[in-house]
């Protein structure tokens, strides 16, 4: 039993740790907007960076610009379905560009913002970015990045709607 107790103890150690050596506190966060897959249970979603200003700028304006729905408040209804599989995505803003989004989620025609003042959420939206809408961009962008491969996208791509 003790040497269960040692080598739990000894793994913990271990994934608390980086190879590089540094602890997850004194990693600092990457500038830009940190997109997180949200499609894996028990492990962590693959993600990726999005550090051109003018790509962050167009996407975080669009997202800005939306009305909220007063309709939908409360954390119960988030846009993150509680189901297996693809949950759309989390974008993380460490931009320092429009500083009042602190992060959103999106799946669907559904947005969920965090923002310093509260949650917003915006239900049955029409974002376009650069002419797509913005699930299919940040979808297209993670695919271009190498965050997912081919089979990854052949079983991904038509649970978006």
């Amino acid at each position: 039993m003790k040497k269960l107790i040692l080598t739990v103890a000894g793994l913990a150690l271990m994934l608390s740790a980086r190879l590089d050596g540094q602890t997850p506190a004194q990693v600092a966060p990457p500038q830009g907007l940190v997109v997180h897959l949200m499609v894996y249970s028990g492990i962590p979603d693959p993600y990726y960076v999005i550090s051109d200003p003018a790509t962050i700028a167009s996407i975080l304006g669009a997202v800005n610009g939306l009305p909220g729905n007063s309709a939908f408040t409360s954390q119960s209804q988030s846009v993150v379905p509680g189901i297996l599989g693809y949950k759309g995505f989390h974008v993380v803003n460490f931009s320092g560009t429009y500083p009042n989004i602190a992060s959103f989620n999106v799946y669907g025609r559904n947005l969920e913002i965090r923002r310093p003042s509260g949650e917003q959420y915006v239900r049955d939206f029409h974002l376009d970015v650069s002419g797509a809408p913005v699930e299919a961009q940040l979808f297209s962008m993670a695919h271009s990045n190498g965050v997912i491969d081919s089979t990854v996208t052949r079983y991904i791509g038509p649970a978006m709607r």
